[in-house]
């Protein structure tokens, strides 16, 4: 029977087992596999992959001695999900991070070097203020007051705007929606 080259169950046998040289040789290609998931499905830089590839496997890892892993199959996807979650929160701290250490608001950074897509992101971003401005106050303030502290805990929102959470979610679902349908219309035309 032919393995699955996706299956590191085996890597949680060896590790009970306590076959150090199979770990370390599984561990390997495991990291290599996570650190090209995240450079290629997830745009992450060459040199920040590892560091978020063992960041995430640590808890994994921790997992494993903890035998909180159920099903070994899905080992890969868990490690996966794990490096992806990582990444995405490196890339929440950095945000913050520009945010309180500039004075320059994050719309105004430009993602690419080029003057092009400077342009391109002043562009989109005269357009989603467009379609911020067509919608009825009671959302414009929801959703700008969610796109300056998208931080916000639960309970400041329902004090802030005196409606339950379940309202806040199902109305910032809705204004998503309509600006994005806005912002097709405009980008389009």
């Amino acid at each position: 029977m032919k393995k699955n080259r996706d299956d590191f169950s085996e890597l949680i046998l060896a590790y009970q087992t306590s076959d150090d040289q199979r770990v370390n040789e599984l561990l390997s290609q495991l990291f290599n596999r996570l650190e090209m998931y995240l450079m290629v499905v997830h745009k992450c830089s060459k040199d920040l992959a590892p560091d978020l590839v063992q960041e995430a496997m640590h808890r994994v890892i921790k997992k494993m001695q903890s035998q909180s892993i159920k099903d070994a199959r899905s080992l890969l996807a868990y490690c996966m999900t794990s490096c992806k979650n990582e990444y995405y929160a490196y890339l929440k701290k950095e945000k913050k991070r520009i945010l309180q250490h500039s004075d320059v608001e994050i719309e105004e950074l430009p993602t690419d070097s080029s003057p092009l897509a400077h342009l391109i992101e002043e562009d989109r971003q005269r357009i989603l203020e467009k379609c911020i401005e067509k919608l009825n106050e009671s959302n414009k303030k929801l959703i700008q007051f969610l796109l300056l502290q998208p931080e916000a805990s639960p309970e400041e929102l329902t004090r802030m705007f005196n409606i339950s959470y379940a309202n806040i979610r199902t109305r910032k679902s809705r204004i998503i929606q309509a600006l994005k349908d806005c912002f097709l219309r405009f980008s389009t035309s």
